[in-house]
């Protein structure tokens, strides 16, 4: 009987002690876990800016491919008017050169917007 006492005594203190080892582990985990968390938020808070740059250079990209399109769509009329000795109507003309000074902010757009991302990265 004290056999049995004893085996049960060291049962419980084997229980006792799986026990805390698993409180710790436990508290070890939330730790780990919390800090991971932190270290996500840092990570997406430095990462935030270079985030901007990018959707910036895709923007001014995108603008540019726009106004290059729209420029293409207007250089045959402009070539045909003045192959043919013809002068250029004026709405014609304004809007070529609009669209030129519109490609020229979009290159220098994205060009700042490189080269911000270039030094944030």
């Amino acid at each position: 009987a004290e056999r049995r006492i004893a085996g049960a005594r060291l049962d419980q203190a084997g229980a006792r002690a799986e026990l805390r080892s698993a409180r710790q582990l436990t508290a070890r985990a939330k730790a780990m876990l919390e800090r991971g968390r932190e270290d996500a938020a840092s990570l997406a808070h430095r990462e935030r800016p270079v985030v901007r740059l990018e959707a910036a250079v895709q923007a001014s990209s995108r603008a540019y491919r726009h106004d290059v399109i729209a420029l293409a769509a207007v250089d045959p009329l402009v070539s045909r008017d003045e192959g043919a000795g013809r002068p250029v109507p004026a709405a014609l003309a304004a809007k070529v050169r609009r669209l030129d000074a519109r490609l020229r902010l979009d290159l220098k757009a994205r060009r700042t917007d490189t080269q911000q991302l270039a030094l944030a990265g």
